[in-house]
């Protein structure tokens, strides 16, 4: 058996792959290194060995946010192996999972934006060039984190059309000084600004929410996709890309490129991948 994972700050999406290709899918919350405690990590692999024949798995492909150094590879690695000691255990980016998914293997730009932004380059072979994930303070931009902080700001600057300062004001914990202080100790500050992101989806035949979508992608585009080969194919995962790809695929006729696959979540391409038998899932 083999367990694949596509893991998220918001949430994670798992799948069990059987020696018959049976599949089965499970959805549970998300986990960054960078933000959140590693208790959060085990508590997921606890739910996960509830629902799982752990004894069975020989392989584990994870692909997760936040992988941004040998330490944090290591450290999720760690936890994987002390929940499935039976199992052989890779990890890597997010980023690698949405090349996999998306580029088939021919050269292309590849892009993430879900609770947070990133875009590498890739020559067909390995990845040969990285923008930097500067984190939710300075940087994803365009990314549902992005989004959520500049509704939320725009709801204190009385900015918003009554609808949606209405919905945002439901939402919001009271007062500036009490929302800042719930910003302050939240333990994942990034998907706390996030999950005010899904206003803009309820809302978004407003002028006002089409405005902050372009203005934000296009400062994603000028940072993360505008140093890269304009002649290459621009792909991208996540909820946000996906849900606003109409005006995705506007900002990159501006910026001078072609959009190719544009996938919301990236395990079910994941799946198919680990259905090849002669995959090899080795990107660098």
């Amino acid at each position: 058996m083999i367990l694949l994972c596509d893991c998220g700050s918001t949430s994670s999406d798992w799948a069990l792959l059987s020696d018959k290709e049976e599949v089965k899918q499970f959805k549970f919350s998300g986990f960054n290194p960078l933000y959140h405690d590693p208790a959060r990590l085990q508590q997921i692999l606890s739910e996960l060995q509830s629902v799982t024949h752990a004894g069975l798995l020989r392989e584990i492909r994870y692909f997760g946010t936040g992988v941004v150094s040998s330490k944090m590879k290591s450290l999720i690695t760690g936890f994987l192996q002390e929940a499935f000691p039976g199992a052989v255990v890779h990890v890597d980016t997010d980023l690698m999972g949405a090349v996999l998914v998306t580029t088939h293997g021919q050269p292309g730009i590849v892009s993430i934006l879900g609770t947070g932004s990133n875009a590498c380059m890739y020559d067909g072979g390995k990845v040969v060039s990285l923008t930097p994930s500067l984190g939710y303070v300075l940087g994803d931009e365009g990314s549902g984190c992005d989004l959520g902080k500049h509704l939320c700001r725009d709801y204190y600057y009385n900015r918003l059309p009554q609808p949606i300062t209405e919905e945002m004001g439901s939402l919001l914990p009271g007062s500036r000084s009490e929302f800042l202080e719930a910003l302050r100790n939240h333990v994942a500050p990034n998907r706390f600004l996030a999950s005010f992101g899904s206003v803009a989806t309820k809302f978004s035949e407003y002028a006002y929410i089409e405005g902050l979508v372009m203005e934000r992608f296009r400062k994603f585009f000028l940072y993360h996709i505008q140093p890269y080969d304009p002649g290459l194919t621009l792909h991208a995962v996540g909820s946000v890309a996906f849900g606003f790809q109409e005006i995705f695929n506007t900002i990159a006729t501006e910026f001078g490129y072609i959009t190719g696959n544009i996938i919301k979540q990236p395990i079910n391409g994941l799946i198919e991948l680990a259905r090849k038998k002669d995959f090899t899932w080795q990107i660098r």
